[in-house]
């Protein structure tokens, strides 16, 4: 039996995803059609929404961040992260600003393919960098949660790309979400521990045992679901 390459079926899988989104709402509208999608060269690493669905950026091992059309499928935007593979990616709330993890991060204003602003990694003592680990936006704002690698989180202002607030937090923050209000950022540490914090003021709310490869609040937040060793559903106000 013939197998796909690898390449294919991602380009299968996303070409399933934009038929599904182009499925019309109203009876009598003309059918959905499969555009196929060749933006691509390499693995697909992180997809997300725009947050008015019209919008889906994806990020790729071969250092391009790529913004399409839900309503069609059609490319729109390109970036070139240049430093490496894409390894995050947030819009910010409003939707015009996308920032971008790839060895510095890259905030970019896609509608007009502009980068706003580019923050590079420090140089570490001995040599080296302090990498980047993790980036989220938070709602109600146009501020970007950037983990780095020596303990700290920043706030940066998206639209100029200057650091608002530096954070320090109790371990290296491997990945982060933040709820829906803005008010709880989950930050899943080194040492194997998940940490609720309050953004503004970065006290610590609650800890809760385990690392997390991924992790979601409810709409509400009082839940957070936290995927480790086992999917867990985790109460917010008592850990």
């Amino acid at each position: 039996m013939y197998q796909l390459p690898s390449q294919a079926c991602l380009a299968v899988g996303l070409l399933a995803v934009v038929a599904a989104l182009s499925i019309p709402s109203t009876a009598g509208a003309a059918p959905p059609r499969l555009v196929a999608q060749r933006g691509h060269s390499q693995l697909i690493q992180h997809i997300e929404f725009s947050p008015d669905g019209r919008y889906v950026a994806t990020g790729g091992r071969d250092k391009l961040v790529k913004i399409w059309a839900t309503a069609d499928g059609r490319e729109l935007a390109s970036l070139s992260g240049g430093r490496g593979w894409i390894e995050g990616l947030t819009w910010t709330p409003s939707g015009a600003l996308v920032a971008v993890q790839a060895g510095a991060i890259t905030i970019w204003q896609p509608q007009i393919g502009q980068v706003v602003a580019t923050l590079d990694a420090p140089a570490r003592k001995g040599g080296g960098f302090v990498g980047f680990t993790s980036v989220v936006s938070l709602p109600r704002s146009e501020t970007v949660v950037v983990g780095r690698r020596d303990g700290v989180l920043l706030m940066l202002d998206a639209s100029s790309g200057r650091t608002v607030k530096s954070v320090p937090v109790t371990s290296v923050a491997l990945r982060m979400a933040v709820s829906r209000d803005g008010k709880m950022l989950a930050v899943s540490g080194e040492d194997k521990k998940t940490r609720l914090y309050r953004p503004g003021s970065g006290r610590v709310l609650r800890t809760i045992d385990g690392d997390a490869k991924d992790m979601a609040f409810s709409p509400d937040g009082k839940t957070l679901l936290h995927a480790g060793a086992a999917l867990r559903a985790v109460n917010t106000r008592n850990g």
